[in-house]
């Protein structure tokens, strides 16, 4: 991701809210504005962990890494999205991102689990992630506090066992929402029109 000064082609491009541009090829643009008025770029693809440090090239090198992007990842893109990438110069993150599999679960230990990303890690493309860890918190909390108003300590075990049978739908249902966005948005050939329609289904929703 890149954060950009204001440029007039960019402001123009995206507006107030977001820029989606969707290859369908496990390739992506995701042009995002700040609250600073400043916009945020991210060039998404599916790659294996280590295409760019294969190459020798360190990741948070921003001019080496622009023009593996530039040359081989978005050469064929449409200018003016290639555009996004050459004046991004404030900032720069190199970021691998990685999911458990959907459904994941765990042998219960009464004097342990798992919570937050240690459970249930997944992508950020339904924003569930930290929702979930915040949910994941309160739930086991309320669970401890009420095992020790009832049994005391002896009943940790069982608050932990009522935690994971609470998160793990819970999150499950987050996390299969997470993969099946991965999916229509960058790998699906026709991801751009699956897009489309599920936005026209939030403006339907909000009518």
């Amino acid at each position: 991701g890149a954060t950009l000064a204001k440029y007039p082609e960019v402001d123009a491009m995206c507006g107030k809210g977001s820029l989606f541009a969707l290859g369908g090829d496990g390739r992506c643009m995701l042009n995002q504005r700040q609250g600073d008025g400043g916009v945020k770029v991210f060039a998404v693809a599916a790659k294996k962990e280590d295409w760019v440090t294969k190459r020798g090239v360190d990741p948070e090198d921003l001019s080496a890494v622009r023009k593996i992007l530039l040359e081989e990842e978005y050469k064929d893109w449409n200018p003016e999205l290639r555009r996004l990438l050459e004046l991004g110069d404030e900032e720069f993150w190199y970021r691998p991102l990685y999911m458990l599999p959907v459904g994941i679960e765990w042998r219960h230990h009464p004097h342990a689990t798992l919570i937050g990303d240690s459970a249930h890690l997944m992508t950020p493309f339904a924003g569930e992630g930290v929702n979930n860890a915040m949910a994941d918190a309160l739930s086991l909390s309320r669970s401890i506090v009420k095992a020790l108003k009832e049994g005391g300590k002896d009943g940790l075990g069982k608050a932990v066992e009522e935690y994971e049978q609470e998160q793990g739908p819970r999150n499950t249902e987050s996390a299969a929402k997470t993969w099946k966005n991965l999916q229509n948005r960058f790998l699906h050939p026709d991801a751009a029109a699956r897009f489309q329609k599920m936005v026209n289904e939030m403006i339907a929703k909000r009518k």
